[in-house]
């Protein structure tokens, strides 16, 4: 009696490798975290834009305030007593973005209150920045 003894085992796979299924999971987890990280970067982009322009005004503000300390005091009063003289700051939109006033502080003869306000639209809103500073007769 010849027996052959057969095993009936299911054949063992060698193959190795990632299913379809698996490479799509897999594209939509890095597609969703690219798209999160283009958001972060718009974002900071815009904010980077818009501290810029903020030290622009800044700059040129304090510029105004300078340019208006280095003046007489009758001079300043000529020019800038209760007026809102405008002034353009290039980098800024729109132009002309500043104005400077005087005001006379308790309708004292000798202490002018100088206001420089900028005003203009940023990449994300709206914005503006206003300095001051008093000035007395020498």
């Amino acid at each position: 009696m010849n027996a052959c003894l057969h095993s009936r085992h299911a054949p063992t796979s060698t193959q190795s490798g990632t299913t379809l299924i698996e490479m799509i999971v897999s594209l939509a987890i890095i597609a969703i975290g690219v798209l999160g990280l283009m958001s972060t970067l718009t974002h900071l982009s815009r904010t980077s834009m818009a501290a810029q322009e903020t030290t622009i005004a800044a700059n040129a503000a304090r510029a105004k305030l300078d340019e208006i300390g280095g003046m007489t005091f009758s001079r300043a009063i000529d020019t800038y007593e209760d007026k809102n003289v405008t002034f353009a700051v290039p980098g800024l939109v729109p132009s002309p973005a500043g104005t400077a006033t005087a005001l006379r502080v308790g309708n004292s003869p000798t202490v002018l209150e100088i206001v420089v306000s900028l005003s203009w639209e940023s990449a994300t809103s709206p914005r503006s920045v206003t300095y001051q500073t008093r000035m007395t007769s020498r």
